[in-house]
């Protein structure tokens, strides 16, 4: 096993939520990685080339990288002083930092996941690097976990920043209406998503069928309609048990679950374990 495979492995077995790392590839990796959380990359050091998914990405000093949850990516042509500097995070922070985002975002870095920063424009990534390995060193922090998320959204929307205005790519990223659509769904998920879970209701806000929205969900995110209302709606049960204190009964009646029970088996059937003990996890960290 390769070194980076070691590290991203090491990360998953200690259940880590997030890792810090800076690492010297000097040696192309050896096997494809299938990432299970996701990544933030920038090149300290020397050039690579990075492939991601079958396509390759020229990686130099300065370059910053994305690699989404399930991404497929190997380092190949390591220069010797090949340095990365690694922020590697779990799939559930990944969730809750980009919950808002809509699918022009992920459409853009999905299909751009690496930016070269301007001469010295990269200081700002590794300032957020910085604060993260403080961060994560201070293993008493209640909120250690909560300011991740945040500093993994900031980092996020700096880096879109970026590739909307300096990329070499100028033209606009112009909205198909399958993706016009889809966001309109995500906005109409989280405006009645706690009182409405079918996916009729949804497809008939939009003027659609609801085969029609399966295509586009389908197409831009990869899963059914029911699929992205049950994610959107556990992400939102997730957030309340990790940031406040209502009961369960009480975060039943808020998002309108019949009661405490269907409530614990929605929640156990979509993440393999009960809402008490996903709390329990979460105030762990």
């Amino acid at each position: 096993m390769d070194i980076l495979s070691t590290h991203i492995t090491n990360a998953i077995e200690s259940e880590s939520e997030f890792l810090i790392a800076d690492i010297n590839l000097s040696e192309p990796g050896i096997h494809p990685i299938k990432i299970a959380g996701g990544a933030i990359c920038i090149c300290r050091r020397g050039k690579a080339l990075l492939n991601i998914d079958t396509a390759t990405h020229p990686v130099e000093q300065g370059t910053e990288i994305i690699l989404f949850p399930d991404m497929t990516f190997v380092f190949e042509e390591c220069s010797n002083d090949f340095t990365l500097s690694m922020f590697i995070f779990s799939r559930q922070i990944f969730s809750q930092a980009l919950i808002k985002f809509n699918s022009t975002f992920f459409q853009r870095i999905y299909t751009q996941p690496t930016y070269l920063h301007q001469a010295g424009g990269e200081e700002i990534a590794l300032c957020y690097f910085r604060i993260l390995g403080n961060i994560k060193s201070d293993s008493r922090n209640t909120f250690r976990t909560i300011i991740a998320i945040n500093l993994l959204r900031s980092m996020m929307l700096n880096i879109y920043d970026k590739h909307i205005r300096f990329s070499s790519q100028q033209e606009k990223f112009i909205e198909t209406r399958k993706e016009e659509l889809y966001n309109r769904f995500m906005t109409l998920i989280s405006e009645y998503g706690k009182e409405r879970r079918d996916v009729a209701f949804y497809a008939e806000r939009l003027c659609i069928t609801p085969r029609y929205l399966e295509e586009i969900t389908g197409s831009i995110a990869g899963e059914t309609p029911k699929e992205t209302i049950d994610f959107m709606i556990i992400q939102e049960i997730k957030l309340i048990l990790t940031f406040s204190q209502m009961t369960l009964q009480q975060v039943a009646d808020h998002l309108n679950f019949p009661d405490q029970s269907y409530l614990g088996r929605y929640f156990k059937r979509h993440t393999g374990i009960s809402p008490a003990t996903w709390r329990k996890k979460a105030l762990a960290m």
